[in-house]
């Protein structure tokens, strides 16, 4: 899990071919400009998804979990947290290979971290996180660039 400002993002080239070329997209295109959906970077390696969602209690949420995926979530307008645990307990929804993903109910969080347009957060594979965790409802956009780990 990484926390950091979405400016110091080329630090993180290292890690992997794919993670430098989402880096480098995001370096070199404006989000706000994307289109709804689902935009291809490299094929299923690396692709962004830009959504609306609306942020709600915790407790109204799920923690979500990827076995192949990196997600690197940037919000662009309004503010949420994104919470972290290390809990496996209370899984509601068994791991779906086909959408890389595993659900489980609330729990208490180990680490929650602010979301605006200056941060963002790099989940990488089989870090349980919960996105869009506000007291309030409130429209965020925002992105999940999805670059395959491997």
């Amino acid at each position: 899990m990484v926390y950091t400002k979405v400016s110091d993002l080329s630090k993180y080239y290292f890690y992997s071919e794919n993670i430098r070329k989402a880096i480098e997209y995001l370096e070199t295109h404006d989000l706000r400009k994307l289109p709804m959906g689902k935009t291809v970077v490299d094929g299923e390696k690396v692709f962004i998804n830009k959504s609306n969602p609306e942020t709600k209690s915790a407790q109204e949420l799920q923690y979500e979990v990827h076995h192949k995926y990196i997600d690197i979530q940037i919000d662009l307008e309004g503010d949420e947290k994104l919470f972290i645990t290390n809990s496996t307990d209370n899984c509601s929804h068994e791991f779906e290979e086909n959408g890389d993903y595993a659900l489980f109910k609330y729990s208490m969080p180990n680490a929650v971290f602010d979301m605006n347009k200056d941060y963002c957060v790099i989940c990488f594979p089989k870090e349980i996180h919960m996105p869009c965790v506000r007291n309030t409802t409130e429209k965020v956009l925002k992105c999940v660039i999805k670059v395959l780990d491997e």
